[in-house]
């Protein structure tokens, strides 16, 4: 739940990262930020609104193994 909070005050990035490695470690950042409040959502009792992070997961992770893909480094990776 702090998680989902402090995504709210926190300040958007300008710009998107033009480095795929780059670009790799701010998707995966945001993948675990997503599963953590995922999982906290379900822990109080909001089922309802985690589906919303789950898609928004599953989208996330399909993007994920593509550019890990795109740059070589298979599934060794995956699950991060």
């Amino acid at each position: 739940m702090i998680t989902w909070l402090s995504r709210l005050f926190r300040p958007s990035p300008e710009a998107p990262p033009t480095d795929s490695r780059e670009l790799l470690r701010v998707l995966r950042l945001r993948r675990r930020e997503l599963h953590d409040s995922l999982t906290s959502l379900r822990a109080y009792g909001y089922d309802s609104i985690a589906g919303d992070d789950e898609a928004a997961l599953k989208t996330l992770d399909r993007k994920i193994l593509a550019l890990q893909l795109k740059l070589g480094s298979g599934g060794e990776n995956a699950s991060h």
